[in-house]
């Protein structure tokens, strides 16, 4: 949704205890006066680790879940891509225009392009 000069989109989830049900990602518009306002809501499949908006851009969201899965969001378009890396990866980018991710773990990362 196109929003005004000065609202912002936070998005965000709530960690779930084990044999709790997962909880969606919420991505909320707030306003420079405070208020809020529910414009996305996304189901994951497994814990989400890792939650950023791509550089540049309130339209596509990164996350990296607790099973390895990258996801780049389109939230308008309700897209999503898929890349696969270990369980447990915690850290996650995307390049500017979202056909490369770079993951870190321990003492490594690495470097991939999305998947289509």
């Amino acid at each position: 949704p196109t929003r005004p000069p000065g609202y912002c989109l936070l998005a965000f989830t709530e960690e779930v205890k084990p044999g709790q049900p997962l909880g969606p990602i919420e991505i909320i518009s707030v306003a420079p006066d405070g208020t809020c306002n529910n414009v996305y809501r996304v189901r994951l499949s497994s814990p989400c680790l890792s939650l950023s908006f791509c550089h540049g851009s309130s339209t596509h969201l990164l996350s990296g879940l607790a099973d390895g899965s990258a996801i780049v969001y389109n939230l308008p378009q309700g897209e999503v891509t898929f890349s696969h890396d270990n369980p447990g990866t915690k850290c996650f980018s995307a390049s500017t225009d979202r056909t490369l991710l770079a993951s870190s773990d321990a003492n490594y990362f690495r470097v991939y392009k999305v998947a289509e």
